[in-house]
């Protein structure tokens, strides 16, 4: 479900099995988004560093992806992980 899908020409096309695959900050992040009228929400993946989290929010105008991706610099700078 997190590899990336290809189109038959083999571009890359951002996108697994209902998973947004992308880099931030040259770390991997899989991430899944929702959004109703009033309401929104993230789902985000930092499978290297086994940090994850959810954002929801009361606005469908909340700007997720860019919360989303601070919060990651911020846990990934903690030294927050699991440790097995």
């Amino acid at each position: 479900m997190w590899t990336e899908q290809r189109t038959k020409q083999g571009t890359a096309t951002g996108y697994g099995l209902g998973w947004m695959i992308r880099n931030h900050r040259g770390i991997p992040v899989v991430a899944h988004t929702g959004e109703l009228p009033g309401a929104s929400s993230i789902i985000y993946i930092l499978p290297a560093k086994h940090i994850s989290f959810v954002v929801l929010a009361d606005s469908d105008a909340a700007g997720l992806w860019r919360l989303a991706d601070r919060l990651a610099e911020l846990l990934s700078d903690s030294g927050i992980s699991h440790q097995n």
